[in-house]
């Protein structure tokens, strides 16, 4: 098996600072359930998925340029339309995510689901800390 480098879904060349839907799903880390469990045709979140839950939700308010549409939290899943809204003029950020380190393009798609990313694996390593720690 070794070091196998992840396959990019991106369309090369694309700006994704460019108004529009794009639709987004992030995998848990060896697809382990963490965000919940199945209860039937549903999901009971865990801890960690409702701080997904949170995070996301949040994002919308953090950052005008965007809306969000429908979303599903599945056990090691998650699955999320984000609409661009509109071309904002190129800025010096500090952050992507008002707290997360801005290594991509300023309002561009991978900066916006990094800043989510940081935030939410932040909280939720804290969390499973604290379970672990009980």
């Amino acid at each position: 098996m070794g070091n196998q480098r992840k396959t990019s879904n991106r369309l090369q060349g694309y700006d994704y600072t460019l108004p529009g839907a794009y639709f987004i799903t992030l995998i848990a880390k060896d697809r382990k359930p963490l965000f919940g469990e199945m209860a039937g045709e549903h999901v009971h979140l865990s801890e960690i998925g409702k701080i997904l839950d949170f995070e996301w939700r949040q994002t919308e308010k953090l950052r005008p340029e965007i809306t969000l549409d429908s979303y599903v939290i599945m056990p090691n899943h998650f699955h999320a339309v984000l609409l661009i809204n509109e071309t904002f003029a190129i800025q010096d950020l500090a952050t992507a995510h008002r707290r997360a380190p801005l290594r991509r393009q300023p309002r561009s798609l991978g900066a916006i689901i990094a800043g989510f990313k940081s935030v939410a694996s932040q909280k939720a390593g804290r969390t499973y800390l604290a379970t672990k720690l009980l």
